[in-house]
């Protein structure tokens, strides 16, 4: 059994025991699986291969829209066809036998069926209900009377919800049923990230593919017509957003929360689109806790009073009632305990329902999420200050890394002269407890004094009247190192700080004289004006 991915060993192991038991057996197997999970192309494709590979003969038969036992024996025999090789076969003398046979009770024990024949019976769940008890206990005739080994594929869940709707005297006798005929029951349920990793256009790193699985496992989805819809659709996504992430010039910082906001969004429409429950208009109307768009920001009202489906008409009493609690579901499905963003983009379910994909409406939304994470974010300066205050918590290798950040950023000369003497402080109070690397020496001293220069020169600061009153008291006055080194510097900042302030009242002199000397000319004769 070399070679199988985790979702087929576990299938294929048991079966192989199944087939291989010397004592004969009157029971059959039953693999279920979501439709369009992939059950019958693992059947057909994998199975029945490892079949013949074990000598096996593998008989196929759909049971999609038969609903007559005698159609049923026809597709048996013929799908036999004992003499295979020869021209003439015995297909067309087994089914006069059939037809004609006084006792059909002993109509098995008549027919020579090969000890290496697997039937293989798919789409179960399709058979109609009227026909089920009846084709399941034919079946079942060829597994007691020659033990001939049978593997039953179906929908299980559908097949119990067909039963209830149009049978229910015999859905409650299912499981009674089930347990005299088939004995074992696997489920089938597709490795996603096999499929990810093998899909052979598609650029996705290891998060964001556990990302995908993550929404499907919330949706409970195993559809890999669903999945094989979602991919085609996130190729060409992901296409337009590196154009779009381009032509706005967004840092690469927000790139990879723009791409996993997109994937989440993408693949939790298309599993609830195609699925076929929830219309758009329903959608849009969850409250998501960790939404990165307020209704304001999207600038968009949504219409909440249209037609949204049939499920959902207008004259239906229960409306509000049903829409809570497809809500509710939705909610607890994909957002319980949830830690990822969200955020809907209409350019993208828009391009799901109709297969138009409006780059300028899906680049007005990429516009408006990056500024709102700026927001968020706050400036370069709350980001350093959040670091500084949150020195206590780092571990001991993390010290060095913030450190150089903070020091690089400081170098940039974008912050107030406070700012610099806030960061400055901390950094003299690490020093005093001696952690290991951090030492504020000469050459550290004169980086926030450049950078304090470049701030005042580039006028990223303004003149603070209460600068000594904010500042003085981060370190009260005592013998150590680290007050003088802070005194110092901030004897440079107040330096700096005056300057600043002797600047402004220079320039505001200089527009008061230049808007007296523009009334003298207006008023004082020429003759005088000459002379100043």
């Amino acid at each position: 059994m070399e070679n199988l991915s985790e979702s087929q060993s576990p299938i294929l192991n048991p079966i192989m025991d199944y087939l291989k038991e010397k004592e004969p057996t009157n029971y059959a197997y039953m693999i279920s699986g979501e439709w369009g999970s992939g059950k019958t192309y693992f059947l057909k494709n994998t199975l029945i291969a490892k079949m013949r590979e074990w000598q096996y003969r593998p008989i196929y038969i759909t049971l999609s829209g038969i609903n007559d036992l005698n159609v049923l024996k026809e597709l048996m025999l013929s799908r036999i066809n004992i003499k295979a090789q020869s021209t003439h076969t015995l297909m067309d003398e087994e089914i006069e036998l059939l037809r004609n046979v006084a006792g059909e009770q002993d109509l098995e024990l008549r027919l020579n069926i090969p000890k290496n024949i697997v039937f293989c019976f798919d789409d179960f769940e399709r058979i109609d209900p009227s026909f089920f008890e009846e084709a399941l206990g034919f079946i079942n005739s060829y597994i007691e009377h020659s033990q001939t080994k049978t593997i039953i594929v179906c929908d299980e869940n559908r097949l119990s919800s067909n039963l209830n709707e149009k049978n229910p005297i015999l859905a409650k006798k299912y499981s009674l049923i089930k347990e005299k005929y088939i004995r074992f029951t696997v489920e089938y349920r597709p490795n996603l990230c096999d499929i990810l990793n093998s899909y052979p256009i598609l650029k996705l790193d290891e998060e964001e593919k556990t990302l995908v699985k993550l929404v499907f496992d919330r949706g409970r989805c195993q559809n890999l017509r669903t999945l094989q819809y979602l991919l085609t659709s996130i190729d060409k996504i992901l296409r337009d957003i590196s154009r779009v992430v381009e032509i706005l010039v967004v840092e690469d910082k927000y790139v990879s929360k723009l791409r996993r906001l997109v994937l989440f969004y993408t693949t939790f429409f298309a599993i609830e689109f195609k699925r076929g429950l929830y219309p758009f208009e329903l959608l849009q109307k969850l409250q998501i806790p960790k939404r990165i768009l307020s209704l304001e920001e999207q600038g968009i009202e949504l219409d909440l009073e249209g037609d949204l489906s049939n499920e959902f008409p207008l004259q239906d009493e229960n409306r509000p009632k049903k829409e809570e609690v497809y809500l509710v579901k939705l909610q607890k499905q994909y957002f319980e305990n949830n830690n990822e963003s969200f955020e809907p983009f209409d350019s993208i379910a828009n391009y799901l329902k109709s297969g138009y994909f409006n780059v300028e409406a899906f680049q007005g939304e990429i516009d408006r999420i990056v500024l709102s994470l700026k927001r968020k974010e706050g400036t370069k300066e709350d980001s350093i200050l959040k670091i500084i205050n949150n020195f206590y918590s780092l571990s001991d290798d993390e010290y060095q890394d913030k450190i150089e950040e903070i020091l690089l950023a400081v170098d940039e000369g974008e912050f107030s002269l406070g700012t610099y003497l806030q960061i400055y402080s901390q950094l003299l109070v690490l020093e005093s407890y001696q952690i290991e690397g951090v030492v504020v020496d000469e050459d550290v001293s004169m980086r926030f004094k450049e950078a304090m220069k470049k701030s005042v020169e580039s006028l990223k600061v303004v003149y603070d009247s209460s600068f000594l009153e904010h500042y003085t008291s981060l370190w009260q006055k005592n013998k150590s190192v680290q007050y003088r080194k802070y005194h110092a510097l901030l004897d440079y900042a107040e330096t700096l700080n005056k300057g600043i302030k002797e600047a402004v009242l220079a320039s505001q002199n200089t527009v008061v004289v230049k808007k007296l000397y523009k009334l003298l000319k207006m008023v004082m004769p020429k003759c005088w004006m000459q002379n100043l």
